[in-house]
């Protein structure tokens, strides 16, 4: 008996996996050869059946509120908006640009969060549950379980990791109003311990970099860190009040105002990068960041004793960050799950059902 694994937002894709064991996992762009494919995962999900020969027993559904939810009532929404990303049509005018911020400031967190999710699942398990069934017959009245965003991908960096004890860190864009969590994984069972609100996100902030470049947010991060290679060491103390780490309260913090992608990109650009050529403002962003999730990783090493570290959500792309991780005195072992973007949820989903249904944990997974 099998769980499947489901993500349909961006990035979609299915993953099989049953008492530990990975049957499969495989993203829909494979099959669309549409990039970041988002949207329902009916092609991938057709694949893994094909392909196991196990009944499945459940259903795990990564994401429950949000973008997420958005998007499985109007598929369309989250296409348009990445490709806006994409430059594949004109960006937003300034001012609908803060009107749009205007209801992101009211969403961002989703507060109350219980409120998010009681409507989020109820919405999500109706939805899923019709679209299995047009799959196929086998997929009819199986089980539908929420699994909440950081919580897939604190789950996809634990349990292919080998470690019986780590100390996960997970950060990315945003997801169920969360920017990123601290966990501690223990024989299987994951308590987290520290989390992020979605208003102070490193991976907007990167994201939003990359804008100010006249690059596409949540494709051309890449070419940012690689750009930083081409400049002399440069600090930049503005960035630090757009999203820093602050070690008192444990939490990332911004001093300007909640903005979402565009909008950051433009106040970057205007603000910063004005004054900065770009390998410059690039060396600093990268610097900034990479100091923010060392500073992370310190102290809730040195605070839970835990020297085995793994990491996810589509911040830990970034390899110059994870190297620096890695290198670190206090970080014994570092595993990062090799898709650690939002494509990789449907395994964290399945990994984290699966245990909770069947209980089997090997750190030799």
């Amino acid at each position: 008996m099998s769980v499947l694994g489901i993500g349909d937002s961006h990035d979609s894709g299915a993953a099989l996996i049953s008492n530990g064991i990975p049957e499969g996992a495989v993203n829909e762009e494979r099959f669309t050869k549409r990039k970041n494919e988002v949207g329902f995962p009916g092609n991938s999900i057709r694949y893994l059946q094909g392909r196991s020969g196990s009944d499945v027993q459940a259903v795990a559904l990564a994401w429950i509120g949000g973008n997420a939810l958005i998007s499985r009532l109007v598929p369309s929404w989250d296409q348009k908006r990445r490709s806006m990303w994409r430059k594949e049509v004109p960006k937003q005018s300034r001012l609908g640009m803060h009107a749009s911020n205007l209801v992101y400031k009211l969403i961002q967190n989703q507060r109350p969060r219980s409120l998010w999710k009681f409507v989020g699942s109820g919405i999500s398990k109706t939805v899923t549950a019709r679209r299995l069934q047009r799959i196929s017959g086998e997929l009819s009245g199986k089980k539908i379980y929420m699994v909440e965003h950081h919580l897939a991908h604190a789950s996809s960096a634990y349990y292919p990791s080998g470690f019986k004890e780590a100390l996960i860190i997970t950060l990315d864009g945003a997801g169920d109003g969360l920017s990123g969590t601290v966990s501690i994984g223990d024989n299987g069972s994951i308590e987290r311990i520290a989390e992020f609100d979605a208003s102070a996100s490193l991976g907007i902030f990167y994201g939003a970099a990359t804008v100010a470049c006249d690059m596409r947010y949540s494709e051309d991060e890449g070419k940012l860190m690689s750009l930083a290679a081409y400049s002399y060491p440069k600090r930049i103390p503005e960035l630090g009040d757009i999203c820093s780490y602050d070690k008192a309260s444990r939490k990332l913090v911004s001093r300007t105002g909640t903005r979402n992608e565009l909008l950051l990109g433009e106040y970057m650009r205007d603000h910063i990068l004005s004054r900065n050529d770009r390998e410059s403002f690039a060396y600093a962003v990268q610097e900034h960041v990479s100091d923010q999730v060392v500073g992370i990783v310190r102290q809730w090493v040195r605070e839970t004793g835990i020297h085995n570290v793994a990491l996810s959500g589509g911040f830990f792309s970034n390899v110059i960050t994870n190297m620096l991780v890695e290198q670190m005195p206090e970080v014994k072992r570092l595993f990062v799950f090799p898709q650690m973007g939002d494509g990789g949820i449907p395994f964290g989903a399945a990994a984290y059902v699966d245990f909770m249904l069947n209980g089997r944990f090997s750190k030799e997974q």
